[in-house]
């Protein structure tokens, strides 16, 4: 047996203001509830279906307000612990997409941010520059061999190895690797000079010069570089191929990651 109460309006005893339900019942309305005025929601809301809201103007944009950061989390519930929450934030005018612990309160990260001029900044980008090339002998230059380094300017990721010159690729991506380097006349060598960035061992950019033929007083430049494709954990690495470079400030080598 089911019992109906129809009505056309519902007052509180005054004749307007709020209805109540008492303390512990909860509104069930199986059907589309139709909401024409504003309203406020004090707690959370929980919903299995999909969400539209449909504005018109700028001024009518839906608007998320906190005091202090404002966000919006993002949940993936088939992540592990502490990998879970992606958010949008605006702070201090600044608009940052950042990750957190699971708890959103600690353990947060900024990948990327956007300041209100359009500036971007992706202050966890891997990127490796080094001057200076090792090993040295005693007569001060660099021979063949993969190049590491004395002076290391950053290491953004520590994906480059200064103890052999690996730099592993932590991404699938396009890396920018640029070389400059001084021949040695010290060391009073007329073969050709060569050096080259290798993906994995295989050559893929050479940079030459052959003034130290027949000159060993010659100095020069050899730049070398350009874009390489790589998988995640592939290998880069800078190579001097032939003859031999001075190890000062004045032969350096960086990789950055584009995109």
């Amino acid at each position: 047996m089911t019992s109906k109460i129809k009505v056309d309006t519902i007052e509180n005893v005054a004749g307007s203001g709020n209805v109540s339900l008492g303390s512990g019942h909860n509104l069930v309305v199986p059907g589309t509830v139709s909401v024409t005025g504003a309203s406020t929601l004090t707690g959370g809301v929980t919903s299995s279906a999909a969400h539209t809201v449909t504005t018109t103007t700028h001024a009518n944009a839906s608007v998320f307000k906190s005091t202090g950061n404002t966000q919006i989390m993002l949940q993936d519930t088939d992540a592990s612990a502490n990998d879970q929450f992606w958010g949008l934030q605006n702070s201090g005018g600044d608009f940052n997409i950042l990750t957190c612990n699971d708890d959103r309160a600690s353990g947060f990260v900024t990948p990327m941010s956007i300041t209100q001029a359009g500036l971007v900044s992706m202050p966890n980008t891997p990127s490796f520059a080094g001057r200076e090339p090792r090993p040295e002998n005693t007569s001060g230059y660099a021979s063949v061999g993969a190049i590491y380094f004395n002076t290391v300017q950053h290491n953004n990721g520590n994906h480059f190895n200064n103890s052999n010159g690996n730099f592993t690729c932590p991404i699938t991506g396009y890396y920018l690797c640029l070389s400059f380097c001084l021949l040695d006349n010290d060391a009073g060598t007329t073969e050709l000079a060569r050096t080259s960035f290798k993906l994995n061992g295989t050559e893929m950019f050479v940079g030459y010069d052959n003034g130290h033929a027949g000159n060993p007083a010659y100095d020069g430049m050899i730049s070398t570089g350009g874009v390489i494709k790589a998988s995640a954990n592939d290998v880069i690495t800078f190579n001097v191929t032939n003859g031999k470079i001075h190890v000062g400030g004045e032969s350096g080598m960086s990789i950055h990651l584009l995109a």
